[in-house]
């Protein structure tokens, strides 16, 4: 996301519509990856109450960059 556009909450919009839609088709959990050495990013999901969880990646479509693997339980569906 371009620089300009963040601080709008239009990331925090995004991954409620998605716990939302997970939730409603009585999922527990969302899992997530993101990149290591982005602590914006990382930063941005715990405050939406994420958590590592320890787990890590590399893949090569990603340039072989560390991932750390995020959770989060979901509400009982609505």
């Amino acid at each position: 996301m371009h620089p300009d556009a963040w601080r709008q909450g239009i990331g925090r919009e995004l991954v409620n519509y998605a716990v939302d839609r997970l939730t409603r088709r009585s999922f527990s959990e969302v899992t997530l990856w993101t990149f290591r050495n982005t602590p914006r990013s990382r930063a941005f999901y715990e405050a939406l109450g994420f958590q590592s969880d320890g787990a890590t990646q590399r893949r090569h479509a990603s340039g072989g960059a560390t991932e750390v693997r995020y959770r989060m339980p979901l509400p009982t569906a609505r």
